[in-house]
């Protein structure tokens, strides 16, 4: 199973990981697991311009379009990413 962090839950765990409730599970899996970064690439760029939310955050639809391309579980509290049916949510329905 792959995750992806959004970047409030990684810039959480290192600064105020007392905001995450999954806390335990995040930083155990970040010990024994090395992240990786995903590039950008064509696919998720044109699948980016598919997704619907009530703003124009680039960065929200590259996270949410990266999720859907690779498969990939988003693990974010962000309320409208998490409305997104394409993606799977940890703690949603992942």
């Amino acid at each position: 199973m792959r995750y992806l962090l959004d970047t409030h839950i990684w810039l959480w765990s290192l600064l105020a990981p007392d905001r995450l409730s999954p806390e335990e599970w995040i930083t155990e899996a970040l010990e024994h697991s090395p992240v990786h970064e995903v590039q950008l690439s064509h696919a998720i760029a044109v699948k980016s311009t598919l997704i619907k939310l009530p703003h124009k955050d680039p960065a929200d639809r590259f996270i949410a379009a990266t999720a859907w391309e690779n498969d990939m579980i988003l693990i974010t509290e962000d309320r409208y990413l998490r409305t997104f049916r394409q993606i799977k949510i940890f703690g949603k329905n992942a």
